[in-house]
């Protein structure tokens, strides 16, 4: 009996171990929202801060990610965080895209994407290609608002 009850424990010693390093690396909601805004693949949009906001949300719900948050960080800072469910192959990941203005037309994005275990080899490395490329789409559709012209106002003399 004592053997038996030195193997129980080395299997309990072993579990233990191999969940808490397989748990040290998962990812979090609460662990997306603490990393670095600037952290992952970016790229620059010569484009209207709102629009691209816009884009980017439009972007991560086309992709059918659901979406845990979205909101301001700062004035010139907003930010969505959003997971894949896990499948199959996958125990899902998490995606945030952190938008910045930096200037009046100069905006920058980061896609930054982590495995929920970070022991999960089937998980999607990198959601930012088919992020930027719905958001490339969105803005490049995006047509300026209509603005009125004086001259078919009835109320503008001469007309």
């Amino acid at each position: 009996m004592i053997h038996s009850w030195r193997m129980f424990d080395w299997k309990v010693v072993l579990a233990s171990v191999t969940l808490a390093s397989a748990l040290t690396g998962c990812g979090t909601v609460s662990g997306m929202r603490d990393a670095p805004l600037n952290e992952g693949v970016v790229r620059s949009y010569n484009a209207d801060y709102q629009d691209v906001k816009r884009a980017a949300n439009e972007a991560v719900r086309s992709i059918g990610l659901t979406v845990e948050e979205a909101g301001q960080v700062d004035a010139a800072t907003w930010r969505v965080i959003a997971t894949a469910d896990a499948s199959a192959f996958s125990w899902g990941e998490l995606v945030r895209v952190s938008v910045q203005q930096h200037q009046p037309q100069a905006v920058a994005v980061w896609v930054l994407t982590r495995r929920r275990l970070a022991t999960n080899v089937t998980a999607k490395d990198d959601y930012s290609p088919d992020i930027f490329r719905r958001m490339d789409s969105a803005l490049r559709n995006r047509r300026p608002a209509a603005r009125p012209d004086s001259r078919l106002d009835p109320e503008t003399p001469g007309h």
